[in-house]
């Protein structure tokens, strides 16, 4: 039903957000300041962000580029 649907969303979220915060010693899962990169992948597409997502790595790892990893 769709009450059970809402209750167990509820219940997952709280867990995430616990698990998140006692893992990150105290941080919210839901700032985005915690976060170096986030896309909205529906409205993006998904080759745009991969393309979005590589660059990043570009700038964050150029290391992880430099062996001929592109692909």
């Amino acid at each position: 039903t769709k009450e059970v649907a809402a209750a167990t969303i509820t219940h997952t979220d709280k867990y995430r957000a616990e698990y998140y915060r006692y893992y990150t010693r105290g941080n919210y899962w839901t700032n985005p300041v915690n976060y170096d990169l986030t896309l909205n992948n529906g409205r993006l597409g998904d080759d745009r962000s991969i393309e979005i997502i590589k660059s990043a790595l570009r700038v964050k790892c150029p290391w992880a580029f430099a062996g001929g990893l592109e692909g």
